[in-house]
């Protein structure tokens, strides 16, 4: 497992974090980790979660995003309409 998301407040916000243990990537999942980052930020429409920012501490770097209530995007991709 080289990722754990935890929900948690910011500034009174919802956010989702998913937290990575860079000791446990190999460079497949560094580059994996790269390209999400580097999407996320560049992403902004009003049906895609808002990143918000970035966290480092030792070797865990979080990703912050806005909190997606009662689902998650493995939920919403596998309804059908």
């Amino acid at each position: 497992k080289t990722s754990t998301i935890y929900k948690a407040n910011y500034l009174g916000l919802e956010v989702a974090v998913k937290t990575y243990n860079l000791k446990l990537l190999n460079k497949h999942y560094k580059k994996n980790f790269i390209s999400e980052l580097e999407l996320l930020i560049n992403l902004n429409h009003p049906k895609i979660v808002q990143f918000l920012g970035i966290y480092l501490e030792g070797n865990y770097f979080s990703i912050v995003s806005q909190y997606m209530k009662n689902k998650s995007l493995k939920d919403v991709l596998e309804t059908k309409s």
